[in-house]
């Protein structure tokens, strides 16, 4: 598995996720793919050091590190084909 790690720890106070680990991917593929599902939110997460991308889940205290957030955009929102 070629797994993601983030280049700086999340800085503290940063926002937190919480939900379920085993819905996420860790390899570069996953990752990948969950970035190009525009139609989903997606949550970047530091799980012990390693980065995670998922579609569930949500920013809530007390979770684990929130690297970034995106939120969905569908195609139509792209505008004029």
């Amino acid at each position: 598995m070629n797994a993601l790690h983030a280049a700086h720890p999340a800085p503290p106070g940063a926002p937190r996720w919480q939900g379920a680990t085993d819905r996420l991917s860790f390899d570069v593929s996953g990752v990948r793919q969950a970035l190009l599902d525009l139609e989903l939110p997606v949550y970047l997460v530091d799980v012990d050091g390693a980065t995670a991308a998922g579609h569930h889940g949500q920013a809530e205290p007390g979770g684990l590190p929130l690297l970034a957030y995106l939120p969905p955009l569908p195609y139509r929102r792209l505008g004029d084909p």
